[in-house]
């Protein structure tokens, strides 16, 4: 989960953004309120509403997954 989730937590986490991922959860504090998404669909949907969530985050959802063994 923290590998799926690692580059959208650092983002929310480096804009001041109060983030916590609970298995098999990110949640965050947006307009005063807890936002807590299972997958990255639901992310992205809550953020195409959210202009300033949409620029800082649309990297992140867009990035490939790198493993690396």
């Amino acid at each position: 989960v923290r590998r799926d989730w690692g580059p959208i937590f650092n983002i929310l986490k480096e804009k001041k953004f109060q983030t916590r991922i609970s298995y098999p959860k990110i949640s965050f504090i947006s307009e005063g309120e807890v936002r807590s998404f299972s997958d990255k669909q639901m992310l992205r949907e809550f953020i195409t509403t959210r202009n300033s969530l949409k620029e800082f985050l649309k990297e992140a959802l867009n990035m490939k997954r790198k493993d690396h063994y």
